[in-house]
């Protein structure tokens, strides 16, 4: 069996500011979106803080690294606030996306890291040994590392994830198994029993699917021990449940206008209570479940994307291999209705050609304000082909009902042999 572990310079997340040995790598070129102004202005936050303090105006002898992260994406701050940074701070200025404490090869392909500065591991066995058996001729292996443990995401290298110090790559994959290919004309085998060190693609959806890591070297002296990558007592489990693996990994979307309440509805599902003072997403954002249907243990993997138009461009590349969709509409708000066939056109164009859809109308406590009426959108998600209920987040009512039906219908559709989960596009 495959686990993670991470292997070095764990680091604290955004924005904060620290004291450095040698510098890192930085991320130069400018990607302007909304969430550059949220960095310029955490720089110039900073700044007066960080400026030299020394009594005869020499400059300090240590350099400042002033660390932002942002998700789901790193984005670098505008020329004019580095020139701003380096007139007033002595330091730099260092961008991650929101993983970095771990990063991975997406960060890697930016520019943004080195491949020595990538902590997350997955530590995978090789289970058998194909000579020649490469569609040109070279050698593939089989190891323990697939989907579940990798995620389906892949980059600008190709394949699902590179192997430490040897010509190999994580080329193929399914559920739960991969197939390594050689990146090179070298000579060099793999044993079968030996084990692998694999950077993957994604971190945050490795992390996802592992409860902790192992911390096998740090920067800290005597830093090395099992780090939960999830809270103990989320969804009530003990250690034992934690360990227990599942049956199948299932990727939902939940979609909408922005103030519909997918964010409070997911954090009901994912935490039994509503959300106070919930704020609008960010691009993206991640939860995770597992459920049990029947004898099958189903872990869901949940991405709550912001309902904005700014962010749209973000948020449609997480639509890719979903498997279910929770299409969110506010009863109370017209509009956010009148929309819904934009984003269902989206999400079947994108997510998986076996998408399971399901129509939400939320905030169904506030029936005196309803603009939407029942029937109305249970004959537009008849004419769509989407399941249809009403829920409310505020009260709990029918929350857990969406991603239920969903799993379900899936479920039924993995065991009468209509979808395949083995294949890539299946979600």
């Amino acid at each position: 069996m495959s686990f993670p572990f991470a292997h070095t310079h764990a680091r604290t997340q955004s924005p904060t500011a620290h004291r450095e040995g040698p510098p890192p790598l930085f991320f130069g070129q400018s990607v302007m979106s909304s969430e550059v102004e949220a960095v310029n202005e955490a720089a110039k936050l900073a700044t007066p803080t960080l400026q030299p303090s020394s009594t005869d105006g020499s400059t300090q002898a240590t350099k400042y690294v002033l660390s932002v992260g942002s998700t789901p994406t790193a984005h670098s701050a505008s020329a004019e606030a580095r020139a701003h940074l380096t007139s007033l701070l002595h330091g730099d200025l260092e961008l991650h996306a929101g993983n970095y404490p771990m990063l991975d090869l997406q960060q890697l392909h930016t520019g943004l890291v080195s491949k020595d500065r990538i902590a997350q591991r997955v530590l995978a066995t090789v289970l058998s040994f194909y000579p020649g058996r490469g569609d040109d001729g070279t050698d593939e292996a089989l190891c323990d590392a697939g989907g579940i443990a990798m995620s389906r995401d892949t980059g600008p290298s190709g394949g699902y994830g590179d192997i430490i110090g040897k010509p190999w790559r994580l080329g193929k994959i399914s559920q739960e198994h991969g197939i390594l290919s050689r990146t090179d004309s070298s000579t060099d085998s793999l044993e079968m029993g030996s084990t692998l060190e694999i950077i993957c693609q994604h971190a945050c959806l490795t992390a996802a699917a592992y409860p902790w890591y192992y911390v096998v070297d740090s920067d800290i002296p005597g830093e090395t021990s099992i780090a939960p990558a999830m809270a103990i007592n989320d969804y009530q489990a003990d250690a034992t449940e934690l360990i227990e693996t599942y049956d199948f990994l299932m990727k939902f979307i939940i979609i909408g206008e922005a103030g519909t309440g997918k964010s409070c509805l997911l954090h009901h599902f994912t935490h039994n209570s509503f959300k106070e003072h919930s704020q609008h997403t960010i691009g993206v954002e991640f939860s995770s479940r597992t459920v049990k249907l029947g004898e099958k243990r189903i872990k869901l993997q949940l991405w709550d994307t912001a309902g904005q138009e700014r962010f749209r461009s973000v948020t449609r590349s997480y639509y890719r291999g979903a498997a279910g969709v929770i299409l969110v509409y506010d009863i109370t708000n017209r509009d956010s209705f009148l929309n819904l066939p934009i984003w269902l056109a989206d999400a079947r164009a994108l997510a998986s050609s076996h998408l399971v859809a399901v129509l939400v109308g939320n905030k169904s406590d506030r029936e005196d304000d309803r603009e939407v009426e029942w029937a109305e959108a249970s004959r537009w998600a008849a004419e769509n082909d989407v399941h249809f209920l009403e829920t409310s987040s505020l009260t709990g009512e029918n929350v857990e009902t969406p991603f239920l039906l969903a799993a379900r219908s899936i479920l039924l559709s993995i065991e009468s042999g209509s979808l395949d989960p083995e294949n890539a596009g299946s979600g």
